[in-house]
């Protein structure tokens, strides 16, 4: 079968095969057809050492950040929800852009995770040769070319939730300034500066800006814990409009106390 955007589906085969595949199309009151000679290849598939399982996937969070072969920095957060609904949330600079969509996931048969799109794309997501303490290797194939390998952390809430005592002045890695009150309330010089409110709702850090606009940081599990005041947190920062839509999602944010 071929799906509305046009991914080839087959049923398995122990031999190479050569088909024929014929698609018709209707536009304008006319109808072509045409037909493609297509190999399908047959080859093994290595199953992983860890394999992914719906137990350990479900409910949970991951972020991932790399630098591609161009030197630009991208960023995913993606959200299994239990009942195989998926949100990622994607982020790329240059050109600071970022978007988000929605999907479904599910196991596939030697341990992968099959993460599904509108419009029949499809993302395979395999556990690399080793798991890391507190984050694990990944390889991830979009479909685009060559698979490539990223650390996935954990994020809250979940495993993670959002722990830290906030409290004093921290600074991002691009210089913005943001302080944390007692009384929960805060500021930010950050994209010319504001004031909040913040607080700590199901393990996940809410910023309420003045402007009406919410900020959710999940905390990634690469936080640095030690001694107060000397914590670095690692998030990755979700901002949502007054009315709840999503509105920009900022990758990966890393506050280091002064």
């Amino acid at each position: 079968s071929i799906s509305a955007g046009g991914v080839l589906s087959c049923q398995p085969s122990d031999n190479d095969l050569m088909v024929t595949v014929t698609a018709t199309y209707s536009s304008g009151g006319i109808t072509k057809t045409a037909t493609l000679n297509v190999t399908i290849t047959n080859f093994a598939i290595t199953p992983s050492p860890f394999p992914f399982t719906a137990h350990n996937l479900s409910g949970r969070t991951f972020f991932e950040e790399y630098i591609d072969a161009g030197g630009a920095y991208h960023s995913n957060l993606y959200v299994f929800n239990a009942d195989f609904s998926l949100r990622q949330y994607r982020y790329q600079n240059p050109p600071d852009t970022s978007d988000y969509v929605t999907g479904t996931w599910s196991i596939g048969g030697p341990g992968e995770v099959i993460l599904n799109f509108a419009g029949g794309k499809s993302v395979t997501v395999v556990v690399s040769d080793y798991v890391l303490i507190y984050s694990t290797m990944v390889s991830v194939d979009d479909g685009t070319g060559t698979p490539y390998t990223v650390r996935w952390e954990p994020s809250g809430p979940g495993l993670y939730p959002f722990r830290a005592v906030l409290q004093g002045t921290y600074v991002n890695q691009y210089g913005d300034t943001w302080i944390f009150n007692s009384n929960g309330t805060g500021s930010t010089t950050g994209e010319g500066g504001s004031t909040f409110t913040w607080s700590i709702d199901a393990g996940i850090l809410k910023v309420v800006f003045s402007n009406g606009y919410v900020g959710w940081m999940y905390e990634r599990s690469t936080s640095m814990y030690t001694y107060y005041p000397t914590t670095i947190i690692r998030g990755a920062f979700v901002e949502y409009t007054p009315a709840g839509d999503f509105h920009f999602y900022h990758g990966g944010m890393e506050l280091t106390p002064q």
